[in-house]
């Protein structure tokens, strides 16, 4: 039953779903998740299990109100987690030119996935304090303003940061997805 459920969300991950963030804000224990198919969404404090349909459906389904929980909801309208780490592995630039090398690879992608906006994502990179604007770190900067390039359609101009001539398309795909997602 477990094998058939892991092959299940192995599925859904391969095509985009929210599954794959599933595994980054529950705590899986020792016998794995305890929720059937129909409804394979623990809630995080008590032994309640709901569907995914429940999920971020602006209703508190779980008692704790876990299904609800603003990253979780923003994650399920970002690309998968593995697609943007995947981007960001195969676009080193990014990391080392844009975050000045200054953030772990899968932290960034994990940001760009549950982040509710620009000031959240620096905070989460510990790019920003609380207390701080996003004018105060470079990174920060950095990648504000590679938002607003990719958003008036001059992606060619991230060549000063780095970005080889052919990652043109995916940069702008992956960037868009996240920016029409509501970054």
């Amino acid at each position: 039953m477990l094998l058939k459920f892991i092959s299940h969300l192995y599925s859904m991950i391969l095509h985009g779903s929210l599954f794959i963030l599933i595994f980054c804000f529950l705590p899986l224990g020792g016998n794995g998740n305890p929720c059937t198919e129909e409804e394979p969404f623990e809630c995080k404090s008590v032994d309640k299990c709901i569907s995914l349909a429940s999920v971020c459906n602006k209703h508190d389904d779980c008692p704790d109100g876990f299904d609800e929980k603003p990253e979780l909801c923003t994650a399920k309208a970002r690309p998968p987690l593995q697609k943007v780490y995947f981007f960001l592995k195969k676009n080193p630039w990014i990391r080392d030119n844009i975050f000045l090398g200054k953030v772990r690879l899968h932290d960034l992608a994990h940001a760009f996935i549950v982040s509710t906006d620009l000031k959240d994502f620096s905070q989460r990179l510990h790019l920003i304090d609380n207390d701080e604007d996003i004018r105060d770190s470079k990174a920060a900067s950095n990648f504000k303003r590679v938002l607003k390039l990719v958003a008036r359609g001059e992606t060619p101009l991230l060549r000063k940061y780095g970005m080889p001539k052919g990652a043109q398309f995916d940069v702008d795909t992956t960037i868009n997805s996240l920016l029409d997602s509501g970054f």
